[in-house]
């Protein structure tokens, strides 16, 4: 009879201990779903940040190439300006170098 008491005591304290197992698994069962909860919960406003800052990211970007556009006009507008002013300085140059001529050929008697 001893040898069934020791199997009853036995089997009575592995009940016991796979109870207590299976209570602590619970308890990591609800941390573990609370866990994925607060994971959603993130990936949502991150999400939603994210997508925020993809738009601002978008107009900033639409704002600079029209800026840059805008900046490429103003250039060519300021190269064609410069462009002018060098054919008229050319001009310019070109008139002083034979007023020059025409006096120094009347100083040398040439006319």
């Amino acid at each position: 009879m001893a040898a069934v008491e020791k199997e009853l005591h036995r089997e009575m304290f592995m009940e016991s201990r796979i109870a207590r197992i299976e209570s602590d698994t619970e308890h990591l069962r609800k941390d573990v779903s609370r866990v994925e909860a607060r994971v959603d919960h993130l990936d949502r406003k991150f999400d939603t940040k994210l997508d925020a800052l993809d738009k601002k990211i978008d107009t900033k970007f639409g704002e600079l190439e029209k800026k840059v556009g805008d900046l490429s006009h103003a250039f060519h507008a300021f190269q064609l300006q410069i462009t002018r002013q060098r054919w008229l300085d050319k001009v310019w140059w070109l008139g002083i170098a034979g007023v020059l001529l025409g006096v120094m050929a009347r100083g040398f008697k040439w006319l």
